[in-house]
């Protein structure tokens, strides 16, 4: 994840690997077709929310409070927090980039993917994507930040907990698609890829929730046993919508590694990017 690690915003900086419209040799935001917030009210260390459902359950679960705390396995939140802010009138490019404008219109399941070098900027935007998201009263917006130097930060299973926390605080009646795993296996429920996936896709396309929009932030520094069966999972998403007519979107910021573009390639490409320029200005 690309935090300020100096003032200097040169140092320990690679060439910049994404490129603009205006460069010769474009290349950066890779995609595929794939919240929103209400009134909260305070809820223990986090916030609730009821927001309106299509035909998705409408009661409570009993055990919101208990599967709340099970999945809270990572401070998702000040992980964000460590992102510094844009530089102002950055990073609006990738929400004019027509790729970005089909993957969130369309109302199919999938993945976007933004790559670019080490030092690019990329956290900045996915924070920025963030706030950008959330603006939109059709979705409800999710995200996670890896970084592999925190224990917190590098599993994918600790990633779909945050989402599922979050998606669970905005829209608390979906819990009850957990309590079938909560009851029968406790806290362990959380550290099993399986049945966090499941449970996430089937709150999502049953739910009546409205669209879920995940932003992941750093995917390669996620740890080697958990990456490739949640690439795995991403890049199946758009069997599992099936019939639904809500849509479970990822949009997922990498460095340009060979395994992971392999795994991703096969959702379709698009090469574009943002000037030299403005990566000095995103970055510094």
């Amino acid at each position: 994840m690309d935090n300020q690690r100096s003032k200097n915003p040169s140092e320990g900086r690679s060439s910049p690997a994404v490129h603009g419209a205006s460069s010769p040799t474009p290349r950066g935001i890779r995609g595929h077709y794939s919240g929103n917030i209400g009134d909260y009210s305070t809820y223990g260390n986090v916030s609730t929310t009821n927001n309106y459902y299509n035909n998705g359950p409408t009661n409570t679960s009993g055990k919101l409070p208990e599967i709340l705390q099970c999945l809270y396995t990572s401070r998702y939140e000040s992980h964000r927090n460590r992102v510094r802010e844009p530089v102002g009138g950055t990073c609006a490019w990738v929400t004019e980039h027509e790729k970005y404008k089909d993957w969130l219109g369309q109302k199919t399941s999938g993945v976007l993917w933004l790559s670019a070098d080490p030092g690019c900027g990329k956290s900045v935007i996915a924070s920025f994507l963030v706030n950008h998201l959330k603006m939109r009263k059709d979705a409800t917006v999710c995200y996670f930040f890896f970084k592999d130097d925190n224990e917190e930060q590098r599993s994918a299973t600790f990633a779909l907990c945050a989402i599922l926390h979050q998606l669970f605080v905005q829209r608390n009646p979906l819990c009850i698609y957990a309590e079938g795993a909560f009851e029968a296996k406790g806290k362990r429920f959380t550290e099993e890829m399986d049945t966090l996936w499941n449970i996430l896709v089937e709150a999502v396309m049953e739910g009546g929730c409205g669209d879920v929009v995940c932003v992941v932030d750093a995917l390669d520094e996620c740890d080697k046993e958990t990456l490739t069966p949640l690439l795995r999972r991403m890049t199946c998403l758009p069997e599992s919508q099936q019939t639904s007519d809500t849509s479970l979107k990822f949009l997922v910021t990498v460095r340009p590694y060979h395994k992971i573009e392999r795994e991703l390639d096969s959702l379709g490409t698009l090469y574009t990017g943002h000037t030299t320029a403005e990566i000095r200005r995103i970055t510094r």
